[in-house]
């Protein structure tokens, strides 16, 4: 699914301020029925505030964890030469205030290997535990708003009938993120909080789907990896 950080960014603020929300405060009780419910004081809840700096945030519910997993093992046999991804929002955080917008969505979906196109200028590779991973500062849109993504590319062995299918693809999982006033500088620790960020809600999905390899099982060990090729590059 190697999704570009390059959208309207501008057309999606206006829709950010248009969206219901389904509000679950941290710690609410409810984070079996959706992919997104994180304990107060847990690990997650501490750094999806520190991604968004921001002390509070909403909880947007986009789908609910058993949903989600039936799209996905439903959207998997589709996955070929022709048809080379697909994606699904399965929950989002964000803090929106006026015009003061911080908001990232977790996209869970299916890459087929070896389709997964070359990364961009500004992208910082990742090895979490054998899993790999991207993020980057993103672009900024007239000037105002910037969005930016870290995702990791997961192999994930389902059982029964979608066993072989399965081995041919990545479970991709991908944070996208979305700042105005625009967010362009990104230090070495602020990269490695939005890798870890994103490895510990894709386990949310590993475990939905019911990997056999249990890709994501350990605690994630962040390690930035040399500079990828430039995608411009000859």
């Amino acid at each position: 699914m190697r999704i570009s950080a390059r959208p309207a960014a501008a057309a999606l603020v206006s829709l950010l301020l248009l969206l219901p929300l389904a509000s679950c405060t941290p710690g609410s009780g409810e984070p079996a029925a959706h992919p997104c419910g994180l304990g107060a004081d847990s690990r997650e809840d501490a750094l999806v505030r520190e991604v968004l700096a921001r002390e509070s945030y909403e909880t947007q519910v986009l789908d609910s964890t058993s949903a989600l997993a039936k799209t996905m093992e439903q959207a998997l046999p589709s996955i070929g030469p022709k048809k080379t991804s697909f994606g699904a929002n399965a929950c989002a955080y964000k803090r929106i205030v006026d015009l003061d917008i911080a908001h990232m969505v977790l996209v869970a979906g299916w890459v087929l290997r070896g389709s997964e196109g070359r990364p961009y200028f500004d992208d910082v590779a990742y090895e979490l535990n054998g899993v790999r991973g991207l993020t980057n500062i993103g672009v900024s849109e007239f000037g105002l708003t910037t969005a930016s993504r870290s995702n990791l590319l997961i192999p994930c062995d389902l059982p029964g009938k979608l066993a072989a299918r399965s081995r041919k693809v990545w479970l991709e999982a991908e944070l996208r993120y979305t700042f105005s006033p625009r967010r362009l500088e990104l230090d070495q620790a602020a990269k490695d909080s939005r890798m870890t960020l994103t490895y510990l809600l894709a386990r949310r999905v590993t475990d939905a789907l019911g990997c056999e390899n249990q890709p994501l099982a350990k605690p994630p060990v962040v390690e930035p990896l040399p500079a990828p090729a430039r995608a411009d590059a000859p």
